[in-house]
């Protein structure tokens, strides 16, 4: 169920079941974001995603914008290890993938101090770097992950609901995903091209269209 405003307070005692750090910050993080965040696009509360999804946490109950939370005690690294890199540069050039959530606590305050989403639209392959492939030895021998070098995410690209322990404006956070704004943040990134918007994309849509303007306009379609 949504808050009716954000609460920064975690619920640390989730994670005491778990021995794997990667486990605890999971369960914690997940169960504050169900709580407190909301759709970017609408504005709309969130329902937890399918128990077997391999890239989905959150849907939005009214436009179905789809969100994958990424968490870490802290603050966030330079490089964030995702998945496997072919996977991940299959899911930037899809349109219904889902887009991102980011999400830094501080342990000893048991508080949230960094929580904002990237709609996938502001992801390319210089953001994604190719890892290693895991030695012959390893359990899966060739593997080649990924990680997300997040001071390649375009700035213009973040909506922010928490920012250094200062909670936004619900509203702000909403306005902040609107057409015509993020069309002109696209214009600045180093792929960008010039592109015609509309204010008669409704809100449900509008994380959809944005997406399929974005890689429109990065395949040279839009001049």
């Amino acid at each position: 169920m949504l808050a009716p405003e954000i609460d920064l307070s975690l619920n640390l005692a989730l994670g005491e079941r778990y021995k794997s750090g990667t486990q605890k910050v999971r369960v914690i993080s997940e169960a504050w974001a169900e709580r407190n965040a909301f759709c970017f696009s609408c504005g709309g509360p969130l329902k937890s995603g399918r128990n077997n999804a391999r890239v989905l946490d959150f849907t939005c109950v009214n436009c179905h914008n789809d969100f994958e939370l990424k968490s870490t005690r802290g603050n966030f690294s330079n490089k964030l290890p995702d998945g496997a890199f072919s996977a991940m540069m299959a899911r930037l050039s899809d349109v219904s993938s889902p887009d991102f959530f980011f999400l830094a606590y501080d342990v000893t305050s048991a508080c949230v101090t960094n929580f904002f989403a990237v709609p996938t639209y502001f992801l390319d392959p210089t953001v994604i770097e190719r890892r290693k492939p895991l030695s012959p030895d390893a359990r899966r021998a060739g593997w080649v992950g990924c990680n997300i070098v997040m001071h390649r995410i375009p700035e213009v690209g973040k909506v922010y609901y928490v920012r250094n322990g200062n909670i936004l404006q619900r509203s702000a956070v909403i306005e902040t995903e609107g057409v015509p704004f993020l069309v002109e943040q696209a214009k600045r990134l180093p792929y960008g091209r010039t592109v015609r918007s509309t204010n008669r994309v409704p809100h449900t849509e509008r994380s959809r269209f944005m997406k399929r303007v974005v890689r429109t306009m990065n395949q040279g379609k839009v001049k």
